[in-house]
């Protein structure tokens, strides 16, 4: 899967990803003519992969060359990510020194040859004021059914075995206190549906140097269990907080650090229970967070960081995902699979009510998705889908996935289901296949057949146009199918002439946009008009096809055609 790295912010233990530049080293080139530069490899090394703040770490580049090689600079570029630290560079030399815990990826490129790098990971641990036990300890295990507080200050809060905090009990845990937690061993909070009583867990860190509390295996390697709500009584809420090798035990949950279960698939909204105020997950066993059953994130939750996940560091219900805070993602250098989606549960992928997707990361998907209100009640405004600047939707690919909006096969009586997907010419909202090699026709596309008052600038649409399942009775070419990267239109939705602009469509191996509404000419309206300033790309049919006549005013063109070819 392709990598998508976000911003965030430094916390001990985070894996922390931001493009940066440094300066580079330096070197003499051969003189002559005809000097060949042929460069085999690099390498960089580090005097220390784990140190202390503030402690400096001296670092040496390696650029190899063949002996046939001449005329080479010999130099590298450096960066460093995070970008917060600059690094001290002489040559193919450099020290990298910061008072900030977390992980530093130092990468190194030939000046002569781009294709040629190396990185570097290193961890700053965290300062010795805060997560260094002072001796103390206090073993936990068995229910908790009253208000408690665990020490901090350097205190070792031991759990030995199974916890659960249940309705209407608190667990308050101090500034830099320290949870050691056996194997397998959880942290359950389970509030009480029947009576609306609440159960709680409060991480109730500081800052993230000196104030943070940690949740840590017992025994180096042996990975704990969770921190799980067992419903929708149930909150955890984490303040600067740190959980290393959590996520054993859960297979159903993908092993993830922390799971979260809301009142499950019949809501029709998500429930916000998990509150995520600069938190980090350190190497789970699986995955990161996992939200169940219309569980959702705090409208408070500011940045959640993961690193090393062995999974996917996020999962939960498309109708959650507005909630997602900011975040960071990286892998190990050396991780076999790499991921970087949120992945969304396709045992609930509708959109029943309002929702909003950002930008914080990229959703993985392995079910269509229909945005139309279901029930009895049918509103005339229908449901909206917002799409923030920078979201990116990727869809499993081979399954023929879609996402529809709008109901079909019920003539002035269709579901309103509409699509508000503004980007930005640097924040583009993209829909694409979720494969590593991507292809034309790998997703079916987005459909439209009911979504009246919908608007789409600065979107890219690609490798779509594969098998849609429509078929509609307008004027495209004769022997094409209804595949599109964008099937428009329906009895009840004639679109604008300017429903959709300064997007992108690409790499479909059907049409771009398949106009399925009626009109009385066969190009009314027209989206691909170059005054939409909209770009079509490896499109293997029409850019757009002639839509539909109304009924009465004449038939379609022999053969029929394409708006714009």
């Amino acid at each position: 899967m392709r990598t998508r790295w976000m911003s965030g912010m430094a916390l001990w233990a985070a894996v922390l990803v931001l493009e940066g530049c440094g300066g580079g080293g330096t070197g003499q080139p051969d003189a002559g003519n005809a000097a060949v530069c042929t460069i085999s490899g690099v390498s960089l090394a580090g005097s220390g992969s784990s140190v202390a703040p503030s402690q400096a770490v001296t670092l040496t580049a390696v650029v190899t060359q063949p002996a046939t090689s001449s005329g080479c600079n010999g130099g590298v570029v450096w960066n460093v990510n995070p970008n917060t630290t600059p690094l001290s560079i002489a040559g193919l030399s450099a020290t990298f020194t910061t008072a900030v815990p977390g992980i530093y990826t130092i990468n190194v490129t030939s000046k002569d040859d781009t294709t040629k790098s190396a990185s570097f990971q290193l961890t700053v641990r965290p300062p010795t004021t805060c997560g260094t036990p002072n001796g103390t300890v206090v073993n936990h295990s068995g229910n908790i059914t009253a208000d408690e507080t665990w020490a901090g200050n350097g205190v070792t809060h031991s759990v030995t075995s199974n916890v659960l905090i249940k309705a209407p009990a608190t667990v308050t845990i101090q500034p830099c206190a320290i949870v050691s937690l056996a194997q397998n061993a959880e942290i359950g909070v389970q509030g009480d549906t029947t009576g609306s009583r609440p159960a709680r867990l409060v991480a109730a860190g500081t800052d993230d140097q000196t104030g943070f509390v940690s949740f840590l295996p017992a025994v180096t390697g042996q990975f704990w269990g969770t921190l799980r709500g067992f419903n929708e009584q149930s909150f955890i809420e984490l303040h600067h907080a740190g959980l290393v090798a959590a996520g054993a035990g859960l297979v159903g949950y993908r092993n993830s650090a922390i799971v979260m279960i809301g009142p499950g698939l019949n809501a029709t909204a998500p429930v916000p229970l998990l509150t995520v105020d600069h938190v980090a997950i350190d190497h789970p066993k699986g995955g990161g967070v996992y939200l169940d059953g219309m569980a959702a994130f705090t409208t408070d939750s500011t940045w959640l960081g993961i690193g090393g996940a062995q999974d996917y560091p996020l999962s939960l219900f498309i109708m959650a995902a507005g909630s997602i805070p900011q975040m960071t993602v990286q892998d190990d250098p050396a991780q076999a699979t790499h991921f970087h989606e949120a992945w969304i549960n396709p045992s609930r992928p509708n959109v029943i009510t309002d929702t909003t997707i950002n930008g914080n990361i990229p959703l993985y998907l392995e079910a269509s998705v229909n945005v139309v209100q279901t029930g009895n009640v049918i509103t005339p405004l229908g449901v909206t889908l917002t799409v923030l600047p920078g979201a990116e939707l990727r869809f499993k690919p081979g399954a023929a996935l879609r996402m529809v909006f709008g109901g079909r096969g019920n003539p002035s009586g269709n579901p309103v289901g509409r699509l508000i997907a503004l980007g930005t010419p640097t924040s583009p909202i993209r829909f694409t296949s979720a494969a590593a090699a991507p292809a034309a026709g790998d997703w079916a596309g987005i459909q439209m057949p009911a979504a009246t008052g919908s608007q789409m600038a600065f979107n890219i649409i690609e490798y779509a146009g594969g098998f849609s399942g429509v078929v509609s009775s307008n004027c495209r070419p004769s022997g094409s199918a209804d595949n599109a990267a964008l099937i428009v239109g329906g009895p009840d939705f004639t679109p604008s002439g300017s429903m959709i602009v300064s997007s992108l469509i690409q790499f479909s191996a059907g049409h771009g946009i398949d106009a399925t509404w009626q009109a009385g000419t066969p190009s009314d309206p027209n989206l691909a008009d170059s005054a939409n300033f909209n770009v079509f790309t490896a499109i293997g049919g029409c850019k757009q096809t002639f839509n539909g006549l109304v009924p009465g005013v004449g038939s379609c063109p022999a053969g029929g055609g394409c708006t714009e070819q």
